[in-house]
């Protein structure tokens, strides 16, 4: 079971990419620019997560600490991301965004994209994990 940090600023994404996630890991979300009044929001217990594991900042700036994590898997947050990179460990750091502009600047900065089956990602990050440490 690996623990893994989301940062998301959408209910329907944070469902529809992460929700069978939490079939097998520790899942824990940061809400960005979220409005809480949202009709989903109450839903997101029927999908797995955690209520108690997601905490919310009004903008990227205002993410002050950075829970220790196995994987980070943060979208786009309308270019905001970039001011929340820096903060997080690159090496076990993953954008998730359709924006090809965004993504090519990610992969200039040396970050790496979730393409394909965010699983895999976990599995190689664990197997990575067991022989560094």
């Amino acid at each position: 079971m690996a623990k893994i940090m989301i940062y998301e600023d959408s209910d329907m994404d944070l469902i529809g990419r992460y929700a069978d996630l939490n079939k097998k890991h520790d899942v824990s979300v940061c809400l960005v620019d979220y409005n809480k009044n949202s009709p989903l929001f109450n839903s997101l217990k029927g999908y797995g997560f955690d209520l108690n594991k997601i905490t919310y900042a009004k903008r990227v700036l205002d993410i002050k600490e950075i829970p220790q994590a196995d994987v980070y898997f943060t979208d786009g947050l309308g270019w905001d991301v970039l001011n929340l990179l820096n903060k997080l460990p690159k090496n076990k750091t993953y954008l998730l965004t359709a924006d090809e502009d965004l993504q090519k600047k990610a992969k200039e900065k040396g970050y790496k994209l979730a393409t394909g089956d965010l699983e895999k990602i976990i599995q190689t990050e664990e197997i990575f994990k067991q022989f560094s440490g």
